[in-house]
This record gives C-alpha cells, sequence and structure tokens, in this order.
C-alpha cells in the first residue's frame, strides 16, 4: 500500500538533472526517489539542488526562515532540547540578512548547507519520521546542531557584525 503524506508546509522545488558517481542521469524525481538503495551522495546532491532553488527565491527563503522558527518553539518546549536550538534564530537572522543583501560576509557553501539542514529539519521526509515520538525530532536536531557546528567561525562573524550594526543604529 503506498502512503501519501499530507503537509501544508512541505517546501517544493523543481527537480534538476542529477548525474550521479556511475554516470547515470536522473531526470526527475520519480526516477531519483523510486530506487531501493540510494547512495549518499546522490541525496546530497539532490539536497544541494534544493537547497539552491530556495536560496534563488526570496519568497521561498522567507517561508522556510518561518518554518524553522516554529520548528525552533517547538523544540524549546523540550527542556532538555532547548540549549541545542539556541542559535536556529541567528542562524535564520544570518540567511535573512544574506539574502536581502545587508550581509554579504557570509561563503554561498554556508548557505547551501544552512539550508540544506533547515529543508531537512522541517519537511517530513527524514531518515526518522517525526511521527516516531521523540526519535522523528532527534535526526533533525542532530542535523541542525551539526550545521552550526560546521559554519560556527561564520556564525561568530555574523554575530560581531550585527552587534556592531545594533550599536551604530
Amino acid at each position: 500500500m503506498e502512503k501519501t503524506l499530507h503537509n501544508k508546509n512541505v517546501i517544493e522545488v523543481e527537480f534538476r538533472d542529477i548525474t550521479d558517481a556511475e554516470g547515470t542521469r536522473y531526470t526527475n524525481e520519480e526516477e531519483f526517489i523510486k530506487p531501493k538503495k540510494l547512495s549518499l551522495r546522490l541525496l546530497v546532491t539532490f539536497m544541494q539542488n534544493k537547497a539552491k532553488t530556495v536560496i534563488n527565491n526570496k519568497e521561498r527563503v522567507v517561508e522556510l526562515i518561518t518554518n524553522a522558527l516554529a520548528f525552533c518553539k517547538k523544540l524549546g518546549n523540550i527542556s532538555f532540547l532547548k540549549k541545542w536550538v539556541l542559535d536556529i534564530p541567528k542562524l535564520c537572522d544570518m540567511l535573512s540578512d544574506t539574502i536581502n543583501g545587508t550581509y554579504k560576509n557570509t561563503p554561498y557553501s554556508s548557505l547551501v548547507i544552512v539550508v540544506m539542514a533547515i529543508i531537512y529539519a522541517v519537511t517530513p521526509f527524514d531518515l526518522l519520521h517525526d511521527a516516531i515520538p521523540f526519535f522523528g525530532i532527534l535526526d533533525d536536531v542532530a542535523i541542525l546542531k551539526a550545521v552550526l557546528n560546521t559554519i560556527k567561525n561564520d556564525l561568530e562573524s555574523y554575530s560581531s557584525w550585527k552587534e556592531t550594526q545594533e550599536n551604530v543604529a
């Protein structure tokens, strides 16, 4: 039986052609998702393409940030996860200021990683489905925490810049 997920907050993006390491070319999501053995490299490439598509559309970035902040608020209600999500609003601010052109020092690779992680966290298509109590959210938080650790220097630079801007105003 085929299951259908209904979620009005799912971010829809265009599928772009992907060629995997073996030279197999995928031209639509059906071809990409159907194989039972999906390589991690291909999955990452797919997520990168989704992220790049979202980055190029300000409305989608705003929608993504709104969903990320709602996700963060939901996690903030879980006491032991509260400390893990403290930097997510700052991450969203950095994404917003970068996309709006206010802050120009975020590397494009960091933007892509941030958007990939947020898409992963706010969409229902996960390694561990969000409906699974505790574990469904834990993988989302782990991915976001890993990204926060990866772009720690970029986030610190942004925080310093933001403080400077607030002191000037």
